[in-house]
């Protein structure tokens, strides 16, 4: 598993990463697992023939094509442009929401990230890989109990979301400093990935042993 800078969301092209260092070993630890790929057309299922003007929908189409290559390119002011023009134009789409979050998160203006969040999630409220990427925000804005809330409401819609205990086992294991609910949330992400999560496996031993050490 690549590290997002470790990639716990599958939410937008992006691959932003924060390093963080675990208390133990000197492992590195990334707060928001997070490869967002960018939403697309096909998986949002916008700006598709629901359209009354074909022309309409498929000029929409390639400007969304050309606003997700411009992201990939890091041309942040063509994408930020192409992707405004888009919601202005279909405001009930919410990948151009998600994928504007994407961008202003990689440059730092986490208020405008969490803005589009809550924009794309009153119209889409159950797409996980939004709640999670509102998470990192959150987490990123120092605002952890409600990081929590966002992971956890990403499992009341899938608790096999595996991202979502990935966020909330680090979140709870560096941050908030509820241990018992870290241990709950790798496990749980153990489960769901398996052998490609050696890294996490090392972060669950060494909670486990500082938790025996201190009688916890």
């Amino acid at each position: 598993m690549n590290p997002y800078l470790r990639p716990s969301t599958k939410i937008g092209l992006a691959s932003l990463c924060l390093a963080m260092y675990a208390c133990a070993g000197g492992a590195a630890r990334q707060p928001e697992a997070l490869p967002h790929k960018q939403v697309s057309e096909k998986k949002e299922n916008a700006l598709k023939s629901s359209s009354r003007d074909t022309g309409h929908s498929v000029e929409l189409q390639r400007l969304y094509a050309q606003a997700v290559a411009a992201l990939r390119q890091n041309r942040d002011a063509d994408a930020e442009r192409d992707f405004k023009q888009i919601v202005k134009a279909q405001p009930d789409y919410t990948g151009p929401y998600a994928n504007l979050a994407v961008l202003y998160r990689k440059q730092g203006r986490l208020d405008d990230a969490e803005r589009v969040l809550v924009d794309a999630l009153a119209r889409n409220p159950k797409r996980v890989e939004y709640l999670n990427l509102l998470g990192v925000v959150k987490r990123q804005q120092g605002q952890f109990e409600a990081a929590a809330h966002a992971y956890e409401r990403c499992l009341d819609v899938d608790q096999s979301f595996a991202d979502a205990h990935y966020n909330l086992g680090i979140l709870y294991d560096l941050y908030l400093r509820d241990y018992p609910k870290a241990v709950q949330h790798y496990q749980q992400f153990l489960r769901l990935t398996g052998a490609e999560s050696k890294e996490v496996r090392v972060w669950l031993d060494d909670l486990k042993a500082r938790m025996h050490a201190s009688g916890d």
